[in-house]
């Protein structure tokens, strides 16, 4: 009778301490709901101006994390990463090729194809970036 008295103040408790978890949580987003405003343009037509479409954005990415503000430079640097992604993809692949065991290795799984496809996706992303940094 004890250990059932035990075990079911004990399952209680976690109850409460976990409705108590998750009523916190919910205040503090409401509190950040709240506090935070809708993008709202300066003028009352409801449309956003080009000048305003020019500015920097601020993204946060995670809790703790600096925040991020995408303007030309953010987008540079993330275009130089891409080029060297690729460069190493072209590396890889000059090595893969100069050895003939890796390159029959590679042809049989399909790695070249799959190196290619990569490629083709970061080259997407890369003019993706430079048509937000040329405007």
């Amino acid at each position: 009778m004890v250990k059932l008295t035990t075990i079911l103040c004990f399952v209680v408790f976690s109850y409460c301490v976990n409705a108590q978890q998750k009523q916190d949580i919910n205040t503090r987003i409401n509190k950040v709901d709240s506090s935070t405003q809708p993008f709202k343009s300066k003028s009352n037509s409801g449309h956003v101006s080009k000048s305003e479409l020019n500015q920097p954005v601020t993204i946060s990415k995670k809790a703790g994390e600096a925040q991020v503000v995408h303007d030309n430079t953010y987008y540079q640097n993330e275009i130089a990463k891409i080029d060297n992604h690729i460069n190493a993809i072209n590396t890889k692949i000059a090595y893969v090729n100069n050895d003939p065991v890796e390159k029959s290795n590679a042809i049989a799984s399909g790695w070249f194809d799959e190196m290619e496809l990569y490629k083709t996706k970061l080259n997407t992303q890369k003019q993706l970036l430079q048509g937000k940094l040329t405007k």
